[in-house]
């Protein structure tokens, strides 16, 4: 319950002070001064670069685990193919471009007809687009820049062997390394 008399003083203090000008004297002197122009200018600046900060990182976020599940999915699928040409006892090729990747399987002619190369019938192995708007870079052993810009090769540029060996090649997928190793050995770094 509130004092009675805390009341009658506050109120009788109160008064006094309107009745001196004191309160006018308080608000005068220790009022709130407004903001400059520049003052508030530069605080605009600073949440237009905030915003534009986060922005920005929200794009390249979303374009970075674009990338990775890009490098991710080809790393599976080159090892699914690495698998099915041990198991099948085939040899597997794989077609890189800018703009997607195919793989192809060995025809199996005699040795004098000319090889031919069959694009994969299995669902995993089929073609597949890249994302877009990806930096793709290619390196095959003695050819740096192997990457085609954008119709797949004829015939294959890497190589699944019955053997579990494969074409060593380093694919760069943005900032992402997926990198075979001649034992077969694929990783992304």
């Amino acid at each position: 319950m509130v004092d009675p008399d805390l009341i009658r003083e506050l109120a009788n203090n109160g008064m006094r002070a309107v009745k001196q000008g004191r309160i006018m004297e308080h608000k005068i002197s220790h009022g709130a001064r407004g903001f400059t122009l520049l003052e508030l200018l530069i605080v605009l600046v600073i949440i237009g670069v905030v915003i534009a900060a986060v922005a920005l990182s929200i794009h390249n976020s979303g374009s970075s685990q674009e990338s990775r599940s890009a490098a991710n999915i080809f790393r599976a699928r080159t090892m699914y193919a690495e698998q099915n040409a041990i198991i099948q006892s085939t040899t597997i090729g794989l077609a890189i471009s800018q703009a997607g990747y195919q793989f192809y399987r060995l025809q199996n002619k005699p040795p004098s007809e000319v090889i031919t190369w069959q694009k994969s019938t299995i669902d995993a192995l089929r073609y597949q687009a890249w994302p877009t708007s990806m930096d793709l870079r290619l390196s095959l052993p003695g050819n740096a820049n192997a990457l085609i810009p954008n119709e797949l090769p004829e015939q294959p540029m890497i190589i699944f062997n019955p053997s579990g060996g494969v074409t060593p090649f380093i694919l760069k997928i943005d900032h992402f390394t997926v990198r075979a190793k001649a034992n077969g050995a694929i990783n992304i770094e």
